[in-house]
């Protein structure tokens, strides 16, 4: 029978059932789906568990009387002794209320130490009703579940993506939040019904001891599961929407420890296994490290090359396109292809927009890049010309990064090869990094200063003519 079917027949709650199967009184069977099934026995050993906890024998009592280690007759014959005591304790109290109300005494002239003194014999009465299980009040240990489980609804489709799509973004970036959001929600409104519905718990409630049931003892349906995520993004979460989300979290928190039920969980119940507590706080702080490192890779893998190792000129132009947008450079429209510049806010144009726009010149063998080649010359009426470090920066992370031994974790490289190039201002270089040789020769006239070029003492304009060469090392 269920649980319905036994609180109708037992004449006891649901949580009066379930306190007697936490304290070992009751066994049920289990069904494949994980439901119990109470059969007649069940019921006719929880109706004299009632029988004796009316009677107001104790539990532990009970217990002993359920595994065959005291007999009947003698735990009664205790228990009158016990009724005996506590009847003659009634008749006391009874008494003394009597006296007290006789003497006419107010609250504000009664006189404690004479009535103490007449009560100091009697012990207080035991009160003893019928036992339930208490809500199960966690909220600390429901924060750090709920917060590694948002962990990885975040961090693993980052990754996911970081491997297949391999996307160019700034994590501070408010495009970023954005999508990160929606990417958290979407993932933990698909898993979590999933997991509740076939597991009965999620990874984070799991190694800190938490499940969660129906009320009639097994798990969840796809339905109920996916109503009681929906219920947390709306009213515990807030959508993750700014401030929002802080006082629905705030209100939660208050009403879960005051006891009061959250407006989710209704139909649902949150169990705790207390078992193993110290290896699930361990794999706890082992999933949040390992965790911590993914995200991180991630991030340092946003910052590449979508193409890396042997790349057309096309795949190299794919690079510097993106990488340019990641950083906000070339936003007035413009992209760069194997053919040269075009201009994608207006008409198409083939080849440099002016004369100062920096000349690509790739040549392939078997459709593989195998020099690159940059030239920078401005004209003669310049004002001002700015280092052309950002551009050259730009050109050696499209095709450099992507080389072997300047991978995600190989920040220490990558920023290497960067400040070379900073360092050389309007100066040449000539360096090898990741099996490329990195060559950049550069006259110039007029005065450098840290922001640019500007006009010599006797009043000639700026110019720079620049040709920087990326080619296997060794040619």
């Amino acid at each position: 029978m269920t649980i319905a079917e036994l609180e109708r027949r037992s004449g006891l709650t649901r949580a009066n059932i379930r306190f007697y199967e936490a304290e070992g009184l009751l066994r049920p069977a289990r069904r494949e789906n994980g439901y119990r099934d109470y059969s007649e026995e069940d019921l006719a050993l929880l109706l004299r568990v009632r029988l004796l906890r009316e009677l107001g024998l104790p539990l532990a009592e009970i217990r002993q009387l359920r595994g065959g280690d005291l007999a009947l007759g003698a735990a009664l014959d205790a228990h009158l002794a016990r009724l005996g005591v506590e009847l003659e304790r009634a008749e006391r109290s009874q008494a003394v209320c009597r006296d007290i109300l006789g003497s006419g005494e107010s609250f504000e002239a009664l006189d404690a130490p004479r009535w103490l003194a007449e009560l100091s014999a009697r012990g207080p009465k035991p009160a003893e009703g019928f036992d339930s299980v208490p809500p199960l009040i966690c909220p600390w240990r429901r924060f750090f579940a709920r917060n590694l489980d948002l962990m990885l609804c975040t961090i693993l489709p980052l990754a996911a993506a970081a491997l297949l799509f391999r996307p160019n973004y700034q994590p501070q970036g408010f495009g970023f939040t954005v999508i990160r959001t929606l990417v958290t929600l979407a993932a933990l409104f698909v898993a979590e019904p999933l997991l509740l519905r076939f597991w009965g718990t999620t990874p984070g409630k799991w190694l800190l001891g938490l499940s969660v049931e129906s009320e009639s003892g097994g798990r969840l349906s796809l339905g109920e599961a996916w109503g009681r995520t929906t219920g947390l993004i709306c009213y515990g979460l807030g959508f993750y929407l700014p401030l929002v989300s802080l006082v629905t979290c705030a209100v939660s928190y208050q009403k879960h420890s005051s006891g009061r039920p959250l407006s989710w969980e209704a139909g649902s119940e949150l169990r705790l296994r207390d078992r193993g507590r110290a290896a699930g706080v361990a794999g706890y702080i082992c999933l949040c490290a390992l965790l911590f490192f993914v995200a991180v890779w991630t991030l340092l893998d946003a910052q590449l090359p979508r193409h890396r190792g042997e790349m057309s000129a096309a795949e190299f132009c794919e690079n510097y396109n993106s990488l340019a947008a990641m950083h906000g450079l070339h936003s007035d429209g413009k992209r760069l292809t194997a053919e040269g510049w075009i201009d994608i806010n207006h008409s198409l144009t083939i080849g440099s927009l002016s004369d100062s726009e920096p000349e690509y010149v790739f040549t392939e063998e078997g459709g593989v890049l195998t020099r690159l080649e940059l030239r920078i010359e401005t004209g003669e009426d310049a004002i001002y010309i700015s280092p052309p470090t950002s551009e050259l920066q730009l050109a050696a992370m499209s095709l450099v990064w992507g080389r072997e031994g300047m991978g995600a974790l190989d920040l220490a490289e990558r920023q290497e090869l960067l400040r070379r190039i900073k360092a050389a201002g309007f100066g040449g270089f000539d360096f090898e990094a990741a099996g490329l040789r990195l060559f950049c020769e550069a006259e110039y006239a007029g005065e450098p200063t840290a922001f640019g070029l500007t006009a010599a003492e006797d009043g000639e304009p700026p110019c720079l003519k620049l040709v920087f060469r990326v080619t296997e090392a060794g040619m």
